[in-house]
């Protein structure tokens, strides 16, 4: 962990503003970090406390000491979301990979929700009301080359086919298979670019950036609002090329195999929940987000906490989901530790906020970037296919070519 050595006594203040507008335009290049969401979230500039946590239960454990000693100024208290917060960024697998998870609280915090806007700063000496300063508008990206990067699109494929191969025999429905590039540019990448790109595009969907991982997900891990918890359960939608629209408008009708899936899926969610709430809720059919590398079936499963469970821990017991690993997600992720080659790092792994009573919400998705620590003008792109025993060669080639565009056209947009 670092903290600033200047003082032993942290303290925080929290002031209502005036609606500042873009949250995006108070954000740096090099500190900053960001949740967003039909324009509202929070963004994080610079850092007053660092933390590498081994699991998102160490994570809960640290950050519910830090809250314990910090002295807490508020104008709003008790409001969802406002306050000192830390953003956190975990691995998909932390027994494979070579990455390390991270928890940031941010120096300066500017916040929108509800119509409610507020700037926090956390100090170890005087706190004042200052509000950050805005700044240029981001460059965007010129990309110099563009190469696979642990494997290439034909090993991809081969992988998928072996993959197949193990659905019939290790109980196997449904594997998402990951697939890596590695694109450089021709001076270090504005992290903001991407994200100013991402929240216009799909401003349904939560935007996220948080030391280096960048990314939009529909995909709502957990979320904690004082007693209410909730957990959308995401299942992917197979090409079937002519027919799509009629294996969809089935599965919105609880019908076929896809709705089989979800059902699953959404049963999963359901009893890791139950563990947490006294009583839950689903729709009795689901709903459906459009993407433009896919279609996705979407059920919020809600429940009334039974006690005084944190996001983090809620999310840590519902990670990994079906929606970054395949059905069933137990047997799935134990079938990518032989089956896929690629290190996700935090790709896909549970990204997101809490605050200081717990509250939080964390997300995951299969797809998004990482910004080379080392040379900030690489970045590292993931994006995760799903395999059934139905997919064809020609299906997942397709799958695989649309992906990946939507990936590069981020980068390469005016």
């Amino acid at each position: 962990m670092i903290l600033n050595p200047d003082s032993s006594h942290l303290r925080a203040r929290t002031v209502v503003i005036d609606d500042p507008g873009s949250l995006e335009s108070f954000m740096t290049p090099r500190d900053s970090t960001c949740i967003l969401h039909r324009g509202d979230g929070v963004v994080g500039i610079g850092h007053i406390a660092r933390f590498a946590p081994d699991s998102m239960l160490a994570a809960d454990v640290w950050w519910e000491e830090f809250c314990a000693d910090l002295e807490n100024e508020t104008e709003l208290p008790g409001v969802y979301g406002t306050g000192p917060v830390a953003f956190g960024s975990f691995v998909f697998d932390p027994d494979r990979t070579s990455a390390r998870s991270v928890m940031i609280v941010p120096r300066t915090i500017v916040g929108r929700r509800y119509g409610i806007s507020w700037i926090t700063q956390l100090s170890y000496g005087d706190v004042d009301d200052d509000p950050p300063m805005r700044q240029m508008l981001p460059s965007r990206p010129h990309i110099d080359d563009t190469h696979p990067g642990t494997i290439d699109d034909d090993r991809w494929l081969q992988l998928a086919r072996q993959a197949q191969e193990l659905f019939f025999s290790g109980g196997i429905e449904q594997l998402i298979i990951m697939r890596d590039l590695l694109v450089g540019c021709t001076a270090p990448i504005d992290p903001r670019w991407p994200v100013a790109l991402l929240t216009k595009l799909f401003p349904q969907s939560w935007t996220y950036l948080v030391s280096g991982t960048i990314g939009t997900t529909s995909k709502l891990l957990a979320q904690v609002r004082d007693d209410l918890i909730t957990s959308r359960a995401l299942t992917h939608a197979p090409r079937q090329h002519d027919s799509t629209e009629c294996h969809i408008l089935d599965a919105l009708t609880g019908q076929g195999p896809i709705a089989a899936e979800h059902t699953q899926t959404v049963e999963s969610v359901r009893r890791t929940l139950a563990s947490f709430s006294k009583s839950w809720h689903r729709p009795q059919h689901p709903g459906i987000v459009t993407a433009p590398d896919g279609n996705y079936l979407a059920s919020d499963i809600t429940g009334v906490a039974d006690g005084s469970a944190s996001s983090l821990s809620v999310a840590a017991n519902i990670h990994p989901t079906a929606f970054v690993t395949g059905t069933p997600a137990d047997r799935a992720r134990a079938v990518l530790s032989e089956a896929e080659e690629v290190d996700r790092g935090r790709v896909s792994g549970p990204v997101g906020w809490i605050d200081t009573m717990g509250n939080g919400q964390w997300l995951s998705d299969t797809r998004g970037g990482q910004i080379d620590a080392t040379d900030p003008s690489r970045i590292h792109l993931f994006t995760g296919i799903p395999i059934s025993s139905s997919t064809t060669p020609e299906d997942m080639a397709e799958d695989l070519r649309t992906r990946v565009r939507v990936l590069m056209d981020v980068l390469n947009a005016h």
